[in-house]
């Protein structure tokens, strides 16, 4: 059986322990057996044990995140010179886009672009594919991971007024965080007689203090998920609308037919947004004047663009890791 090590960088957030997930389940329905190496396991520089382990299989696999940055092989404590094995980013995006959330390109340093093109790069999303073109680096547009999660020819949308409205609060680190408090109130007027919940995905802050309190004195429940993606696909999946901030949240209430309305904050968002053709989000400046018109859009649409999508690239995911098989083509010789 192939073997590949899948070297992962989640720590609390639960969208980063979902992608981890649904990239080792799409590659053990491939057939592959999948070594998985923990948060603790990566961040260093690999030990000769490790290394041994790497170079025995078929593949090493760095699964999503905002793998396209400079700091990429710092954070992994990754040394491509000791890997002797194809070295494969599975549905990754930019990176280092804190620094300019509006940026739709970044300034790689010279020694990264050539790096990345010893890589197989699979991108989470056309924006950075186009990015990486620019740059000379080949690349192969999936998507993310995790909208194969389920099953993704049961993906079927409810159409009824929502009695559970699920919004996925920004972390207090993002720029449009300040929004947190504005989405709420208007959720709250919006359905007064729906249950609303509030999902922390990356954990509860300090600064959150003031949204907290905001939730507790309207009754809306506080439901925090940090490094269990499981919790978070429950509350999308047994909510009716979610409309938020956070990406996975977006993908998890997708792709168990909830209809959801992703606020763009940065590159990210708008990446995932074009990707998945998802028809109703909105961008954060543009919050005040867009909102209302997004849920009136999104409770009477389809998502059957969404559908399409997701099943096409499920397609082409499955043909990209049937190459795999004994025959990754890799761009460096020594392969």
């Amino acid at each position: 059986m192939a073997r590949i090590v899948l070297l992962s960088g989640a720590r609390k957030n639960a969208g980063d322990h979902f992608i981890v997930a649904s990239t080792s389940k799409l590659f053990r329905d491939a057939g592959f057996d999948v070594i998985r190496w923990t948060a603790e396991q990566s961040r260093q520089s690999f030990t000769a044990q490790q290394l041994e382990v790497i170079n025995a299989s078929d593949c090493l696999v760095i699964p999503g995140g905002p793998c396209i940055c400079n700091g990429v092989f710092d954070f992994y404590g990754l040394d491509l010179d000791a890997v002797r094995v194809p070295v494969v980013a599975w549905g990754v995006g930019l990176g280092d886009i804190e620094k300019d959330p509006d940026a739709y390109s970044l300034t790689l340093k010279d020694g990264i672009v050539d790096a990345l093109k010893q890589m197989v790069i699979v991108t989470r999303d056309k924006v950075t594919q186009r990015e990486l073109q620019s740059k000379g680096v080949t690349s192969t547009f999936v998507g993310c991971s995790t909208w194969f999660h389920n099953d993704v020819d049961e993906i079927s949308f409810r159409s009824e007024e929502p009695a559970t409205v699920v919004f996925s609060s920004g972390a207090p680190f993002i720029r449009w965080s300040r929004l947190n408090h504005h989405v709420l109130s208007y959720l709250l007027k919006r359905f007064p007689v729906s249950k609303i919940q509030c999902l922390f995905n990356h954990g509860i802050f300090g600064e959150d203090e003031d949204l907290i309190l905001c939730c507790r004195q309207h009754g809306v429940e506080i439901v925090e998920v940090a490094g269990s993606f499981e919790r978070m696909l429950s509350v999308c999946r047994n909510s009716d609308l979610h409309i938020g901030f956070r990406v996975h949240s977006h993908i998890a209430s997708l792709i168990a037919g909830t209809k959801s309305i992703l606020i763009k904050t940065d590159i990210r968002g708008k990446g995932m947004s074009e990707a998945l053709q998802s028809p109703c989000d909105i961008e954060a400046p543009e919050i005040a004047k867009q909102i209302d018109g997004a849920i009136e859009k999104c409770l009477g649409h389809d998502y059957s663009v969404v559908v399409d999508t997701i099943q096409q690239q499920h397609k082409v995911a499955q043909q990209a890791i049937g190459e795999f098989h004994g025959s990754i083509v890799c761009p460096r010789q020594q392969f």
